[in-house]
């Protein structure tokens, strides 16, 4: 029986290596049948110098690429790197792809994408509606971005909780994640580790129609002290400003993103910026810094030493548009350097990030 066991054992790891050596040899070949092995061996090649590792799954006509680095790897670059990639590709086996990005050694997925993997190359009237969509969703922000409110929310319901028990204040904080099937115990047991409790979990998608992927909308809480309650709060203020100044600095680079599909050139119109600027922002010093027919960037200089500095951009790059917002890594009213086009992309220059 032992013999029967080894022999078995034998075969699969025959079939492992066997299929090791293939990817190995010819990778292109496997990967175009979709194979997700071969898939990845091929985006691990040009992402290992920005210290990004990719492994994948495929099952049913959907590739699962799982990306991790030291820090969680930058969304909006990997995802359209990796989407222009397996396109190019064309797996004759997948229809679409789930990208999700991690931190090395952890089981928490920071972020996920959908991508269909059989759409066309939208219309000229295809990419003026979905940046008129994105323009829509921006201005709606902006029209209910009350910092002022949102801090006297969270202050409010401080203040109830201290009013309804004086002597035995309780101080809560929350975070809600989206966990998929896959790394549900890990993430329970990873959260549950480091104190968080769980507040409610409840079935919800990831995507539209038969590019959804159910995961867990998970709520955790963990109790903190005053003094972190009092200090949330603060950075809520601060998130908030912030948050309105990016907000902004994304309808601008949409407007310019529509004037180019429509007219084949960067506006030089600026009745957005200049509302903005007579507005008289409390928080903000707003500024057109270049203004080209085929580069356009703003500077937004925080008035509080204890806001982020801010520079958007939207460049002309084989006629088509790249934007890009960067936000420095410290607090503080020094200008992060403007973004660079690094092979196709627009990329933020160092001390700064794309938020």
């Amino acid at each position: 029986m032992n013999g029967g066991l080894s022999l078995a054992t034998d075969q699969i790891i025959s079939r492992h290596y066997g299929k090791l050596d293939m990817v190995a040899a010819n990778p292109m070949e496997l990967a175009k049948q979709g194979d997700a092995d071969a898939i990845a061996a091929l985006m691990n090649k040009a992402l290992q110098s920005k210290g990004i590792k990719v492994s994948g799954k495929a099952t049913k006509g959907c590739l699962t690429i799982v990306a991790e680095s030291k820090e969680a790897p930058d969304q909006t670059f990997l995802t359209g790197y990796l989407s222009k990639g397996v396109k190019s590709i064309n797996p004759t086996s997948l229809e679409r792809m789930v990208v999700q990005g991690k931190e090395i050694g952890q089981s928490k997925i920071v972020w996920r994408e959908n991508v269909n993997l059989k759409v066309s190359e939208p219309t000229k009237e295809g990419k003026i509606a979905e940046v008129k969509n994105k323009l829509g969703v921006f201005r709606s922000v902006l029209d209910i971005a009350n910092t002022a409110l949102l801090g006297g929310i969270f202050l409010t319901l401080l203040g109830s909780q201290l009013k309804a028990s004086p002597t035995q204040a309780s101080f809560w904080e929350y975070s809600v994640e989206g966990v998929s099937d896959e790394s549900f115990t890990e993430t329970m047991l990873e959260m549950g580790a480091k104190g968080w409790d769980l507040a409610s979990a409840r079935r919800a998608v990831s995507g539209e129609g038969s590019y959804s992927e159910g995961l867990y909308e998970v709520i955790f809480k963990r109790p903190i002290s005053e003094s972190e309650a009092e200090s949330n709060l603060k950075n809520i203020e601060i998130i908030g400003k912030e948050n309105g100044i990016e907000s902004f600095l994304s309808l601008t680079n949409s407007e310019q993103e529509l004037n180019y599909i429509q007219n084949d050139i960067l506006s030089r119109d600026f009745s957005s910026t200049e509302a903005f600027l007579q507005d008289d922002s409390d928080n903000y010093d707003v500024e057109i810094a270049q203004s080209l027919p085929e580069l356009f960037v703003v500077n937004a200089t925080p008035k509080s030493n204890n806001l982020r500095s801010f520079v958007s951009a939207v460049a002309v790059v084989d006629d088509s548009t790249k934007s890009i917002i960067c936000k420095t890594d410290e607090p503080g009213k020094t200008l992060p350097d403007p973004p660079q086009v690094v092979d196709g992309s627009l990329e933020c220059a160092a001390g700064s990030f794309e938020p």
